[in-house]
This record gives structure tokens, C-alpha cells and sequence, in this order.
């Protein structure tokens, strides 16, 4: 389930807020609407709703007042199963499952923030097919209902870092070169055949936290996880130094 980690401050304004939910994802991005809102922000929201149906959407009827009587509050609704007496264009705005692309096709190409929650399945394909569009990383923000299993792609080639930093993994007998087309050293890890375990890829559960032997790590992203000292949370970090992990 979502930890504190997923959070959004409506005292900052870095441009619209985009929020995507399918299923039961919807909670946590209601109570981020409901803190703008608030507080007083004028960002401008657009909310992505992602249902199989009128009859199975909690909180409908509060979104809908807020797309009614609020300027700068966009709903758009996706309906993947709707039932008979639903009409288009009325009690939903889409046929079909919430896509990257339909968020585009809406948008454009905004500089915005995204908050994105839901099952693991739609995060993998949301996350990746918004980075996919050109969305910044870092300004993607994401958590999971259930096992989360998010990965980020390698960055581009102009992304790499001049002098690569040398990385051992001590159990499994791997070395490898970091040269910075890694979001974090889980990504890193995996795509080198290293198997950490992982859970929430947002740095709150700490199921990564990985023994530091040698070197040192910079935390990428704020993580909430309680971990022991001399270790580090992957998923949000990177090395600084060469480094030796216990894995």
C-alpha cells in the first residue's frame, strides 16, 4: 500500500498536477486533490480515473462535484467495462483501459508533476509508457497497491557519466562499470542479473536495503524506509564512489 513517501506538497507549485489511478489506486490521489484544494492552490489538476465500471468507482460523486463547481479541476474518466445503462460522453468519458497514451492525447506534452497509483501491472506500463513520451523521471512519482514491480529504463547514452565507477556485487561475483544510464542500483542490479529483493521501488518498505561493504551512495530520492547504518536502500540510490555491495 502506499507509504508517506508518495506525497505531494500544495505549498509548492511546479506547474498542473496530473494524477493517474486505476482500481483502488484512486485513495491516495483523492486525499492529494483534497489537500490542494485546502490549502487554496490554484495548480491546475488533471485527474485520470480508470475503472471497469460507474458501479465499481469509490469517491465518484466527490470528483464529479469537484469537475463541476472548481476551475482548473479536469476529470477524465475511463470506463473498461461499462455496464448497459452508462452513456459516453455522460457517466464516463473513455471506453477502454487508462493508457500513456490517451494521458498524452488529453495533455500534450505539459510541464507537469505525475502521481501515479494502481495494481503493479498498470504502474509497469504507465510509468514506462509515460518515460516512453518523453515525461522526466524525476518528475514521475508512483506507488503500488500489492508486490510492486515498477522498473525504470536505462537512461540515454548522452546521460552517461565521464568516469564510470567500478561496481562489485561481493555474493553473486559480479563487477560492473556504472556509468550513470541508471535510475538507482536496483535497476542496476537487475539488469545485470543480480537478484535483490525488492517491494515498493520508492525507498518506504526497505525490502532492498543492501549491505554497503566498501564505498560510498547518494540517495537520489527521499527514502522513508527505517534501515540499519552501513546500509543502503537500492531503489534510491547511486553510487558515488567505487563501490562493493553485499549482494
Amino acid at each position: 500500500a502506499p507509504a508517506g513517501g508518495f506525497y505531494l506538497d500544495p505549498h509548492k507549485d511546479r506547474g498542473p498536477v496530473v494524477l493517474i489511478s486505476a482500481g483502488i489506486g484512486i485513495t491516495p490521489l483523492f486525499s492529494m486533490v483534497d489537500s490542494l484544494i485546502e490549502s487554496g492552490s490554484t495548480r491546475k489538476i488533471w485527474f485520470f480515473v480508470g475503472m471497469r465500471s460507474a458501479h465499481s468507482f469509490p469517491l465518484r460523486e466527490q470528483l464529479l462535484a469537484w469537475a463541476k463547481d472548481r476551475s482548473g479541476f479536469n476529470l477524465v474518466i475511463f470506463h473498461s467495462q461499462p455496464s448497459a445503462d452508462e452513456r459516453l460522453g455522460v457517466d464516463f468519458d473513455v471506453r477502454g483501459h487508462l493508457t500513456a497514451e490517451a494521458v498524452r492525447e488529453r495533455l500534450g506534452q505539459p510541464e507537469a508533476d505525475f502521481y501515479v497509483c494502481g495494481p503493479a501491472t498498470m504502474m509497469n506500463s504507465m510509468v514506462g509508457g509515460l518515460e516512453a513520451l518523453g515525461i522526466a523521471s524525476d518528475r514521475i512519482h508512483f506507488e503500488a497497491f500489492g508486490p510492486a514491480s515498477v522498473r525504470r529504463a536505462p537512461k540515454d547514452v548522452d546521460d552517461r557519466i565521464a568516469d564510470p565507477y567500478s561496481v562489485r556485487f561481493a555474493r553473486s561475483g559480479v563487477s560492473v562499470s556504472w556509468d550513470g544510464t541508471y535510475d538507482n542500483l536496483l535497476s542496476f542490479a537487475e539488469a545485470h542479473g543480480v537478484p535483490i529483493d525488492a517491494g515498493c521501488r520508492s525507498g518506504n518498505c526497505g525490502t532492498c536495503a543492501t549491505v554497503v561493504n566498501e564505498g560510498t551512495v547518494e540517495y537520489v530520492a527521499r527514502a522513508t524506509a527505517k534501515t540499519e547504518s552501513g546500509t543502503c536502500v537500492t531503489c534510491v540510490t547511486v553510487p558515488s564512489s567505487a563501490l562493493v555491495l553485499d549482494a
